[in-house]
């Protein structure tokens, strides 16, 4: 019997090691929504942050590889692709892409793998 539980317990251990780092390396985006509506010549932000890495390496891309038309700007474990003034250039699906050593995390708004930047344009100024 105290043989059976030894190795029980090993297992568990083994097992919560296995959880424990599968979960160390995480990406997150903001803003969090799946649609972002911004009016042309606003400012938008989107922010990507890494937790569990150290030293991380991100890069942005378009859904269709378009050119961004914005600024990105990387500090530590997060960066921002920021699109000053927005137009109708920036009416894409963005993704995040970050490496840890030999991991590669891509994160979108709401886990879909994509966030829509709808532009609209304000007919009352």
């Amino acid at each position: 019997m105290l043989r059976k539980m030894f190795v029980i317990f090993g297992v568990s251990d083994i097992l919560w090691m296995v959880f424990a780092v599968s979960q160390a390396f995480k990406v997150d985006m903001f803003p969090n929504e799946y649609k972002i509506f911004a009016q042309i010549g606003d400012s938008v932000s989107l922010t990507c942050s890494a937790t569990g890495c150290e030293s991380p390496s991100f890069s942005w891309r378009t859904q269709i590889d378009s050119p961004l038309n914005g600024k990105v700007k990387n500090e530590g474990t997060t960066s921002m692709l920021i699109m000053d003034p927005v137009s109708f250039g920036n009416e894409h699906q963005y993704l995040c892409t970050v490496t840890c050593k030999d991991m590669k995390r891509e994160k979108a708004i709401r886990d879909i793998w994509k966030m829509n930047l709808i532009c609209l344009v304000n007919v009352n100024k």
